[in-house]
């Protein structure tokens, strides 16, 4: 896992990852989320 401080935008390379959908928990000072992923 890779933890990024003071980040506002960060690129994730997906090409080594394997048809799928993925789930992506986004952190926060305000909060979290998750995001759907869709790998095709």
């Amino acid at each position: 896992m890779e933890t990024l401080t003071g980040a506002t935008k960060t690129t994730i390379n997906t090409t080594t990852f394997n048809t799928g959908v993925y789930f992506v928990k986004v952190k926060t000072a305000k909060g979290s989320s998750v995001e759907k992923v869709i790998i095709e």
